[in-house]
C-alpha cells in the first residue's frame, strides 16, 4: 500500500511571509512563515533536520531568492553533497551570487584543500563576533533584504564552543540583524537528546520566533518502520497548526505520509499477524 501522499495543496504567497516549499511544512503553516522569523527545528539525531535545511534552501533559490548557510557540524564539501544526493545541483546559483556559504567547520584544519568559490568566509565560531560580521557582510553583498534565507547547521557547535550566555548573545544578535532588520528569515538546527541541551532549548524558546520539533513515532519505531513526525510547536506571526505531521525521506526528499493510508496499512498488518 502506498502511504505517501501524491498530491500537493498550494497556498497563497504574501510579500512578508514566504513558504517552505516542503508541503510537510507548508500544511502545518499555511499562510506561510513570516519573513521576520527566526525558527529553531529540534530533535534526536536522524530525524532530517538537515535535509529539512537543504528542502528548504532550494526552494529558496529556485524561486530566484539569495540563500546563505553557515556550517557549524560538517565542512562546506558535505553540503554540495547533501544537495546532490537530492539531485540538486547549485552551479548555475553560486554562479549567480545567490548561494554562499560561511565555513565555520574548517578553520580547524591547518593546511585547508583549495578555495571554493561558493564559501564565503572561514570564520572560528569560538569569536562569535566574527561570525556575525561575516553573515552581516555576505547579506550585503548578496543583496540580501526582504528575500532570502540564512540557514544555520547546528547550532549545537556554537554553544559547545562558546560560553552558553556568549553563545545566546550571538543568537540574539543575528536575530536582530537578519529577521528583524532585514526580513530575511533564519533556521537553525539544534540536536537534542541529553538533559542539558533540552534546558537550552528551554532558553531558547524565549529568544526566537519558532520552534520546529522532530521525532521518531514510537510506535511506528517499535515496528521498524522510518515513520517520523514534526511539529510546529511555537511560531509567531503566523496561523499554524500544532498536530503531529507524519513524514518520511526518500532519495526523493521529504514526503508527505498520509494517515488514513497509513492507519490502514497497520490494520492489514494486525490482520495479518493473527
Amino acid at each position: 500500500m502506498e502511504l505517501v501522499k501524491k498530491s500537493s495543496e498550494s497556498f497563497p504567497e504574501q510579500n512578508d511571509h514566504c513558504r517552505t516549499g516542503v508541503e510537510v511544512l507548508d500544511s502545518a503553516i499555511p499562510n506561510g512563515i513570516p519573513r521576520n522569523t527566526m525558527i529553531v527545528l529540534h530533535g534526536e539525531g536522524g530525524t532530517g533536520k538537515s535535509v529539512f535545511l537543504a528542502s528548504i534552501a532550494y526552494n529558496r533559490l529556485q524561486a530566484g531568492e539569495p540563500v546563505l548557510f553557515a556550517t557549524l557540524d560538517d565542512d562546506p564539501v558535505s553540503l554540495i553533497q547533501l544537495f546532490q544526493s537530492f539531485g540538486w545541483n547549485l552551479d548555475e546559483y553560486i554562479s549567480k551570487n545567490l548561494f554562499r556559504v560561511i565555513d565555520c567547520f574548517t578553520y580547524r584544519v591547518k593546511t585547508p584543500g583549495p578555495p571554493r568559490d561558493y564559501v564565503y568566509r572561514v570564520v572560528n565560531p569560538r569569536e562569535p563576533n566574527d561570525l556575525v560580521e561575516a553573515v552581516s557582510a555576505a547579506m550585503n553583498d548578496m543583496g540580501m533584504n526582504r528575500k532570502g534565507a540564512i540557514f544555520i547547521d547546528s547550532l549545537n557547535e556554537l554553544l559547545s564552543q562558546s560560553e552558553i550566555t556568549s553563545a545566546l548573545e550571538t543568537v540574539k544578535m543575528i536575530r536582530a540583524l537578519a529577521p528583524k532588520t532585514r526580513r530575511v528569515s533564519v533556521f537553525a538546527t539544534l540536536h537534542t537528546g541529553i538533559e542539558s541541551l533540552l534546558e537550552i532549548l528551554f532558553t531558547l524558546e524565549y529568544t526566537v520566533d519558532g520552534i520546529i520539533e522532530f521525532r521518531y513515532d514510537p510506535a511506528l519505531a517499535q515496528l521498524g518502520m522510518p515513520i517520523k513526525q514534526l511539529q510546529v510547536r511555537k511560531l509567531r506571526g503566523t496561523r499554524h497548526t500544532a498536530v503531529s505531521i507524519p513524514y518520511t525521506i526518500s532519495y526523493e526528499g521529504i514526503r508527505p505520509v498520509d494517515p488514513m493510508k497509513l492507519k490502514e496499512f497497520l490494520k492489514s498488518m494486525a490482520s495479518s499477524t493473527k
